[in-house]
C-alpha cells in the first residue's frame, strides 16, 4: 500500500457517527503507528482533505472535500442521473432502495430514497461505505468483478458485524459463486439483525461491475411473493440504470437476468 493510498485511506474512517477522530482513533482504526499516522493527517490539512479542530485537537474533513464534491456533481451528477429510476423503483415496492459506485475496495452509496409506506422501516445512512464481505451489494459487485477484488476484500478481514456476518473466507467465495450464477445476491441480518437485503450488480462501459443497486426491508416482510417481486423488479430496471451511468450488462449477466 502506497503513502498516497494509506493516507487517503484515512477519510473513509469518518461517517455521520464519527464526524471528528482523533490521532489515538486513526491509530486504533488504522493499525499504523503514531508518527505515520500524524504524517499522513498533515498533509492532509495541508491539501484542505481535513482541519483540525482548535479546541479540541481532533481531526474533521476539511474545505477541500467540499469543493471537489461539488466539481464531481456539476461534472458529472450521478445522484440527478438515477435519482428518478431509484425514487420510482422505491415507490413501486415500497421499501428502502440504495446504489452504491466501488472505488478501489470500498462501495459507498451515492443514492437512496425510502418511501415511508410502513411504519416499520430500514433506517439508512447515505454517507457510510458498506461492508463489502456482509452486505449484499458488496456481494453483488465482487461477483462480476475481477477477481482480485475478492481475494484484496478478504485480505482486509471479515469482521463479524452481527452474529450471522459472512466470516470466513471458503464460505464468501461460496456465495459469490452463487450470486454470480443467479445474477444478484441475497443477505440476511448479516449488517443488521431483523433485516434482509437483495442487490444486483451495475456495469460500466467495459462490463465490469462498478457498483450496485439494491434494496432492503424488515425481515417480519419477508414473504417468498414479496421476495420474487423484489428480485424481478431490480433486474428489471438495473440494465437502465447501468445505461444511465454510462455502462452496459454483458450478455451474460442480460441473459441470467431474463
Amino acid at each position: 500500500m502506497g503513502t498516497v493510498t494509506k493516507a487517503l485511506g484515512l477519510l473513509d474512517h469518518f461517517s455521520t457517527k464519527a464526524p471528528q477522530l482523533g490521532l489515538s482513533d486513526f491509530q486504533r482504526l488504522t493499525g499504523f503507528d503514531k508518527a505515520t499516522v500524524y504524517r499522513h493527517l498533515s498533509a492532509l490539512c495541508e491539501m484542505g482533505f481535513v482541519e483540525q479542530d482548535s479546541h479540541n485537537r481532533a481531526y474533521r474533513l476539511g474545505p477541500s472535500i467540499i469543493r471537489l464534491a461539488h466539481l464531481r456533481e456539476q461534472t458529472r451528477p450521478v445522484r440527478d442521473i438515477i435519482a428518478p429510476i431509484i425514487d420510482q423503483l422505491a415507490e413501486t415496492l415500497g421499501e428502502l432502495v440504495h446504489a452504491s459506485l466501488l472505488h478501489g475496495a470500498t462501495l459507498s452509496s451515492v443514492y437512496h430514497t425510502n418511501p415511508n409506506q410502513y411504519g416499520l422501516k430500514v433506517d439508512f445512512e447515505g454517507f457510510e461505505t458498506l461492508p463489502m464481505h456482509a452486505s449484499a451489494s458488496g456481494h453483488a459487485a465482487m461477483a462480476f468483478s475481477e477477481p482480485v477484488l475478492l481475494e484484496e476484500v478478504i485480505a482486509n478481514g471479515l469482521p463479524a458485524i452481527t452474529q450471522k456476518a459472512i466470516t470466513s473466507p471458503e464460505v464468501l467465495r461460496s456465495i459469490i459463486e452463487r450470486a454470480r450464477q443467479k445474477g444478484f445476491s441475497q443477505c440476511e441480518e448479516a449488517v443488521e439483525i431483523g433485516v434482509s437485503a437483495y442487490a444486483v450488480p451495475l456495469f460500466d462501459a467495459d462490463g465490469q461491475a462498478n457498483g450496485a443497486l439494491a434494496t432492503a426491508f424488515p425481515v417480519s416482510r419477508a414473504t417468498d411473493q414479496h421476495r420474487q417481486r423484489i428480485v424481478r423488479e431490480l433486474v428489471s430496471i438495473a440494465p437502465e440504470v447501468s445505461e444511465r451511468l454510462g455502462g452496459k450488462p454483458p450478455a451474460s449477466v442480460l441473459e441470467a437476468w431474463s
